[in-house]
This record gives structure tokens, C-alpha cells and sequence, in this order.
């Protein structure tokens, strides 16, 4: 009767949390890879760092964090918005009322931003903003012509 009770306790006290088998979301940031990036990311590693995080989401569910960490570094460091944006996407699925979710949010939209920037044939924002949209039509209509 004892042992029984003890087992709903410590089930209680545990919880079913999605962080994986035996592995609480809360104690993401106490595993030994989320620390070692960490560590890389201070000696300015990010590549190593990137390492230590993906081992982390691929051993764990409910990895938030290092999601949010990732992201940051594609952005950041590697230079791949469409990655950066797929893990900060993940970090907002999983703490969508977090008090970082707006600024996960605003790097989105930088992380948009820089992958607008890189596609060929696509004017810079400077530029947009300089000419404005019908002045710049125009000026693409007056090239066109000149070309003929």
C-alpha cells in the first residue's frame, strides 16, 4: 500500500510532460549538451554550439530552448533565415505565451527580411523605400525601353 502511494506521488510530482522519456521539459537547460552549447556559444564556437543544441532537440520533445538557441545562431552566425525561422517557429509552438515569444517573433520577421534580401531579382529594401513603388516601375519601364 505504501509502495502504491509513493508511485502516484512521485507519478504526481514527475508529471507527463512531452520532453521525451524520462526527460522533463524543465530541466532542458540542465542537460549536458544544452550546457556545453552554451559554453561553445561564450567562446564563440556557434557552429559547435549549433552541434550541441540540434543533439538536444533530437533527443528531446518540448526543447524550446534550444530551438530558440538555434535559431539564433542560423540567424546570426550561419547566415540561413529559412532556418533560423524553422526553429524559431518551433520555440513559438511550444512556449506561444513565453515573455521572449515577441521577440522570437520580431526575429522572424528580420529572419523574412534577410531571406527577401537574397533572393535574385528582388530589389533591396533600401531601394524599395527610396524610389517608392510607382517610381521604381517606372524607372524598370524606362530600362526596359532602352534595352529594345
Amino acid at each position: 500500500m505504501v509502495r502504491v502511494a509513493f508511485a502516484s506521488l512521485l507519478f504526481l510530482l514527475v508529471g507527463c510532460d512531452d520532453a521525451g522519456p524520462g526527460l522533463p521539459r524543465s530541466l532542458e537547460t540542465e542537460d549536458q549538451d544544452f550546457k556545453q552549447g552554451q559554453l561553445f556559444q561564450k567562446q564563440g564556437e556557434s557552429r559547435k554550439a549549433l552541434e550541441c543544441y540540434l543533439k538536444v532537440i533530437d533527443a528531446r520533445r518540448g526543447s524550446a530552448e534550444s530551438h530558440l538557441e538555434a535559431g539564433l545562431i542560423y540567424l546570426q552566425h550561419i547566415k540561413d533565415p529559412v532556418e533560423a525561422i524553422h526553429h524559431f517557429r518551433k520555440y513559438l509552438e511550444l512556449e506561444p505565451n513565453s515573455k521572449q515569444a515577441p521577440l522570437v517573433r520580431q526575429r522572424i520577421d528580420l529572419a523574412r527580411r534577410e531571406l527577401f534580401r537574397t533572393m535574385p531579382g528582388r530589389p533591396s529594401d533600401e531601394q524599395t523605400v527610396r524610389l517608392g513603388g510607382q517610381e521604381l516601375i517606372d524607372r524598370l519601364q524606362r530600362e526596359n525601353e532602352d534595352l529594345k
